[in-house]
């Protein structure tokens, strides 16, 4: 035997050892060194008691004399004699004891009776089971066990005479199964034997009678004799490795126990080698560099920083603040000699060079410095990002519809980085049960495959879109819960192999959301720097700071790192929440203007001028509408400049999703489409663009005026016609083209629209010149007067009023003069109706006489105003303070009480006698009837007043003062920010 043959075979166990495979059987051997008698030693005893002389005592006798002398003393006595020998006195724990649990074992198994090493589990901080009889393996609350396979004193069964033995496998029948398993699927070491020791050689030949051909080699280590080469042969082909100590050339002697203690001194010395032998010390360089990140070649893309971790060298930075290189500060050290000799490599070391540069390449590091001296430069590593960053927006931007869900015709070519890619696809498009099953067919399939990687990543997505499905399909929600929550990714991730484990320690990170939690503060760190710098250059100051770039380079890794291994947690919060803070990043610096100041040197800003297309990739398809909306108010971006390439992306994306949006019928695909939609229309309505570029756009949006659009698409197309109009970037003829579109959707079923389907047709004819020539097609509006006469006639009042509600008193400005006086006619008849109903009106009713009379079509009607005054009071007599709904009737009555008052349509003598009774209600009635009366809590209510109504209020001292109070308290919204701007400088002149 020589010296490579004992490593290897140390390197076998450790590996085991990291697997959770190790199994390690302990001697008396071990309790020896502290203090506890031998077992030959209690045979001596034994037969002395019993008339043995001690050379009378033969190997064959070793279990026969304790027989004889149960048999002929008496249990009592038997465990009496047990108890003075191994209980006379407390022994303590010896150095072997830590020694032993520094090898990992997933399972210890001791023919000793005494507790040393459940006190050593115990100091070392290490969580086993202790089995000491059959009843103690079915309440194992850890995953480590104990067994004490020969029981212990406080239970009374010590296995040591021949019955014992001769009984086990009744005795300790459960005991014997679970060895028996352990022993067959582990690597076993025996340490505290000796290979002339009965009792080893007793266990030995038990568990091999027992496992016959599925015994595995397994290792005992002898720290007491010489090497043999004979006797090493011979126990080789039973199965037993023994590794002896006197073997290894230069062992370390630490002298653990006293001179005396040679035995002890050696087997502490042989373990303590064990546990510092190093699996890379006769590698070159270049293997061992290899060998360090090989655990990450599974991964499509590697966070940097976990690479320059994988070194275990504090020397050894990522260098996200210059150049993207794995810096070096120590020559003295593996990366630097590997890299330093890049040019001389040829075959097979040229093959392991080009495994460890592409590995590099994945963790979008670009090359190795040595103390920011450049040393070697990865080529095309900026390629290869950029075609991962293209591969990802692609595919998460122009959503295949389409779903191939014969999961089996998928898995079986064993492609699983594409089976992978699928399943996450079908996340991403919503198809969240196909996901889900297709998750799960993969994991079986990678397990079956012993693909543990691929298995884990299945069990983690499979959990994760679980978790979606149970909040949405309320049908299926309690078979998917009840199946992940068996899905235990901690205990999966430490059942792993040991290499599957290291490489999946970010994955354990996301499971945990550590990482993405060290991102979040990664990126607060650098934003309130480039918020630093903002505020540096618009006081007038200079600032220069890379904290742009690297809030690009945090945010690009991150996303890579989630996109290209298919991890679905995109849907999470905190994962929105580093693009948000990115994005305000970005933002903070794209807003940043310096202070003109006269007759001063000005020197260039360093800023984001214009957006690419990531930034809009992100916005539009990243973020939730409401956190686009708030990212653009609260940096108060008015207008954004963009890439070329960004604005070809977002019409291709239109187009897209107008396209989507004629076909989808999957709500869930439905609402990503929604969601992408409304966050494009948002961008673009601030994006800077021509007169052309507008009308293409407008063009397409155009398609999506149909009963498939939802109340969200007409909100952000009214968004963005208004955009368009204020910038003057619209024409006549198509604005008329969307009314048109509209009311032709609309007449098909004119009832079923809200107030958000509505407000588009509003701002349509509002933007549109009332003098214009241009007029809507005769045929749409034909059917709708036709409708109206048919209504009237038929006496169904409500029907017809609601009509008028929804569409046409809208449209009535551009309509022709023919058609005009048709619709007049048509609404004096209804007016004349509403007035017959006296104080039984309908809230369309209300509204409907609202519109009419505010917008002159007719004279107000005071009987019509007497009935709102009377139904508003007979509501509120019948209201219950504590049942008030939403919304309130009595508030929408008063809104059109001082709605009518305010155009003049209504005497405000009919309110004063009902003052009393109405106040306190409606904050908009109770500011222009009350004056100094109003509790006013809402601020916007200011910016609803005209000019003439503010400049009467405010000579109310009183009323000032409120105003003032809520000036000091509310952050104003973009819609009354230069009506309170003008409100503070006249605050002055007061």
């Amino acid at each position: 035997m020589n010296d490579n043959f004992i490593k290897t075979s140390i390197l076998k166990i450790k590996e085991a050892s990291k697997n959770n495979k190790l199994i390690v059987f302990v001697g008396a051997g071990v309790s020896a060194n502290s203090g506890i008698p031998a077992w030959g030693r209690l045979i001596q005893e034994m037969a002395y008691d019993i008339g043995y002389s001690e050379e009378n005592i033969s190997s064959d006798l070793y279990l026969k004399i304790p027989q004889y002398y149960f048999n002929e003393r008496g249990e009592k006595e038997y465990y009496d004699k047990l108890n003075k020998i191994f209980l006379s006195k407390k022994f303590k724990l010896n150095p072997i004891h830590n020694e032993i649990f520094k090898l990992n074992p997933a399972h210890l198994i001791t023919t000793n009776y005494d507790t040393l090493l459940e006190e050593a589990s115990i100091e070392q901080g290490e969580f086993f089971h202790t089995v000491k009889r059959n009843v103690d393996l079915p309440y194992g609350n850890f995953k480590k066990t104990i067994i004490k396979m020969h029981g212990d004193f406080e239970n009374k069964n010590i296995v040591l005479k021949e019955d014992d033995y001769l009984n086990y496998s009744t005795d300790f029948a459960l005991i014997e199964s679970y060895i028996k398993s352990l022993v067959s699927t582990n690597t076993v070491l025996f340490i505290g034997y000796s290979v002339n020791d009965p009792n080893f050689n007793l266990v030995f030949q038990w568990v091999k009678n027992i496992l016959r051909n599925h015994f595995q080699p397994a290792y005992l280590i002898e720290s007491n004799k010489e090497y043999s080469r004979i006797e090493h042969s011979y126990y080789k082909n039973r199965g037993i490795n023994i590794l002896y100590s006197n073997e290894i050339e230069n062992i370390k002697k630490n002298n653990a126990f006293d001179s005396t203690n040679e035995r002890g001194n050696q087997l502490y010395d042989m373990l303590s080698y064990f546990n510092s032998l190093d699996e890379f010390e006769n590698m070159s360089d270049l293997e061992r560099v290899y060998k360090t990140i090989e655990i990450y070649e599974n991964l499509n893309f590697i966070m940097p920083d976990q690479i320059a971790k994988s070194f275990e060298c504090s020397r050894i930075l990522y260098d996200i603040y210059g150049n993207k290189h794995l810096t070096i500060f120590n020559e003295d050290n593996d990366l630097f000699r590997v890299f330093s000799k890049a040019e001389i490599y040829k075959g097979n070391e040229k093959k392991i060079f080009e495994k460890i540069i592409n590995i590099l390449r994945k963790a979008n590091i670009k090359g190795v410095s040595n103390n920011n001296n450049p040393i070697y430069v990865i080529n095309s590593s900026d390629e290869y990002i950029y075609e991962i960053t293209k591969n990802i927006i692609t595919a998460d931007s122009f959503v295949n519809t389409s779903t191939n869900t014969n999961f089996n015709s998928l898995i079986e070519n064993d492609n699983f980085n594409e089976s992978l890619k699928q399943a996450f696809e079908f996340n991403n498009n919503g198809n969240h049960q196909d996901a889900y099953n297709f998750y799960k067919a993969i994991s079986l399939k990678a397990f079956q495959d012993k693909e543990y990687f691929v298995y884990y990543i299945s069990e983690f997505n499979r959990k994760h879109v679980g978790k979606i499905l149970t909040i949405r399909d309320s049908k299926i929600s309690e078979q998917i819960n009840n199946e992940i929550k068996l899905i235990d990714l901690k205990s999966i991730y430490y059942n792993l192999p040991f290499r599957e484990r290291e490489s999946l320690k970010y994955l354990e990170d996301i499971n945990d959301f550590n990482l993405i939690y060290r991102t979040q503060n990664k990126l607060n760190s650098e934003v309130n720097d480039i918020k630093n710098t903002k505020r540096t250059i618009e006081d007038g100051g200079l600032s220069f700071s890379s904290a742009v770039n690297r809030i690009y380079h945090i945010i690009n890794n991150v996303w890579m790192f989630i996109e290209t291994n298919y991890f679905c947690i995109n849907n999470y919060t905190e994962v929105r929440n580093l693009y948000v803070s990115f994005l305000n990043g970005v933002f903070d610096s794209y807003s940043t203007q310096r202070k003109q100041k006269k007759n001063t040197l000005e020197f260039p800003i360093q800023k984001i001028e214009t957006l690419d297309l990531f930034e809009i990739y992100v916005m539009v398809i990243k973020l939730r509408t409401n956190e686009v909306e708030n990212l653009l108010r609260d940096n108060q971006i008015d207008e954004l400049e963009i890439s070329r390439d960004a604005f070809e992306y977002l019409i291709q994306l239109l187009n897209h999703l107008i396209s989507n949006n004629k076909k989808y019928n999957n709500s869930d695909m439905n609402n990503r489409n929604e969601v992408q939609l409304s966050n494009l229309l948002v961008v673009l309505s601030k994006v800077n663009m021509d007169k052309n570029k507008s009308k293409s756009i407008l063009e397409s949006i155009l398609f999506l005026i149909n009963r498939k659009s939802t109340i969200n698409n007409f909100k952000y197309i009214n968004l963005f016609l208004v955009s368009v109009a204020n910038k003057g970037l619209i024409e006549q003829d198509s604005i008329l083209k969307f009314i048109n579109k509209y009311l032709e959707m609309a007449s098909n079923n004119p009832y079923n629209f809200s107030f958000e389907h509505n407000s588009l047709l509003i701002t349509l004819t509002a933007i549109l010149n009332e003098n214009s020539d241009i007029k809507l097609e005769k045929k749409v509006i034909t059917s709708y007067i036709n409708r109206i006469q048919d209504l009237i006639e038929e006496n169904e009042i409500d029907e017809a009023v609601e009509l008028f509600n929804r569409n046409i008193i809208h449209i009535v400005p551009i309509i022709n003069d023919i058609q005009k006086v048709t619709i007049l006619d048509f609404i004096e008849k209804l007016i004349e109706k509403i007035r017959e109903k006296g104080i039984s009106l309908s809230e369309s009713d209300m509204y409907f006489y609202q519109i009419v009379t505010i917008h002159k079509h007719i004279d107000f009607v005071e009987d019509i105003n007497v009935s709102i005054i009377e139904n508003t009071l007979q509501k509120i007599q019948k209201q219950n303070p504590n049942e008030r709904s939403f919304p309130d009737p009595i508030d929408e009555n008063l809104q059109i009480i001082t709605n009518l008052y305010r155009n003049n349509c209504l005497n405000k003598d009919l309110v004063e006698s009902n003052i009393v009774t109405m106040k306190n209600r409606c904050e908009y009635f109770d500011i222009h009837f009350l004056n100094e009366d109003v509790e006013l809590t809402d601020i916007s209510l200011i910016s609803s007043l005209s000019e003439e109504e503010f400049n009467k209020i405010i000579n109310n001292t009183t009323f000032k003062n409120k105003i003032y109070n809520l000036l000091e308290k509310e952050v104003f919204d973009e819609n009354h920010k230069k009506f309170l701007n003008d409100f503070y400088k006249r605050k002055q002149n007061f």
